[in-house]
């Protein structure tokens, strides 16, 4: 008589979240949106397994295997969040990175950095110089233009304005990779985690270093930026 034998799997979602200044927005399940804002509280539900989220103030990008939808979120006389699909279309490229800038979506595969409108109509596709590992909401540009923060796998970090080619509006040049970009709410100082677990935190106008700390895990703004938490 054969013998059988169980096996047991336990399946992890990994957290996928992002937010923009008083708004958040998280993963529950591989299906569920959850929005915040304070006390309030939404839900959109998909019928496919959510892969990235984004968001830009009251505006919400989110990711399936297959199609990209955006949102317009809002506040209902109750206690809860309203949101309204605004724009969706097709998507079935991989990619590393996903970031809703004001007007624009970008995203990254390996070294590319690609520009999409709201109606998922290509704008830009530029090379860089090493793979993107992250993308965060960029400083506040001398002439108040719309930008992104990229970190590369060469350690280089590049603020670059949302414009056709990506220009560079400064350049960093560190000697490990990035592993996380994260920008204050004010856009005034941002901070890096490199591939070594070490924290920078950067004026955004001088590019001088406040703050540098080994080891670290993780990494928060408060709303006030003379407050970090790390």
């Amino acid at each position: 008589m054969d013998s059988g034998s169980i096996a047991m799997y336990s399946l992890s979602c990994p957290f996928i979240w992002c937010s923009d200044g008083y708004w958040m927005a998280w993963r529950k399940g591989t299906t569920d949106i959850i929005v915040n804002h304070g006390d309030r509280f939404g839900r959109i539900r998909f019928h496919g397994d959510v892969r990235r989220i984004s968001m830009s103030g009251k505006v919400l990008a989110v990711k399936l295997p297959d199609k990209v939808f955006i949102y317009e979120l809002g506040m209902d006389d109750n206690t809860r969040i309203s949101s309204k699909c605004i724009h969706s279309f097709a998507m079935t490229r991989a990619d590393d990175c996903f970031h809703l800038s004001s007007k624009e979506l970008v995203v990254s595969k390996d070294d590319r950095l690609l520009l999409f409108s709201f109606e998922g109509n290509m704008l830009v596709e530029c090379t860089l110089k090493s793979r993107v590992n992250c993308i965060s909401a960029g400083v506040i540009t001398k002439k108040g233009m719309a930008s992104i923060t990229v970190g590369l796998e060469n350690g280089d970090v590049l603020n670059l304005l949302v414009r056709p080619t990506f220009p560079v509006d400064f350049e960093l040049q560190r000697t490990h990779g990035v592993s996380e970009i994260i920008q204050s709410p004010n856009q005034a100082v941002f901070a890096v985690i490199d591939d070594e677990r070490t924290l920078y935190v950067y004026h955004g106008s001088t590019r001088k270093i406040i703050l540098s700390e080994k080891d670290v895990a993780g990494f928060v703004f408060h709303t006030s930026v003379s407050h970090f938490i790390c």
